[in-house]
């Protein structure tokens, strides 16, 4: 879900959407995060900060993929948008 979110923003957005992606990786980490501190039972085992971090960063790089992704998606959709170079003549 995290590759798809962050693939539909820069498809959608271009180079803008970078942000919904960072903020959505932030998210993920971030609720571990929240639970580990007001200590309320969680699926991530071991559940340390060390843990919580090695998957924020997990988080960050699949965002960062699809961002790829959804650049390359708009560029396709799009087209090549490069200026026209001269002709040079004789």
């Amino acid at each position: 879900m995290l590759l798809a979110a962050a693939g539909t923003a820069m498809a959608v957005w271009g180079r803008r959407g970078w942000l919904v992606g960072v903020a959505t990786s932030a998210w993920v980490a971030g609720t571990h995060l929240t639970k580990r501190i007001l200590g309320l039972p969680d699926t991530l085992h071991p559940n340390t900060y060390a843990s919580i971090l090695m998957l924020a960063a997990f988080s960050f790089a699949v965002a960062v993929v699809g961002a790829g992704c959804g650049l390359v998606i708009r560029r396709l959709a799009t087209g090549c948008q490069k200026p026209a170079e001269p002709l040079s003549g004789p």
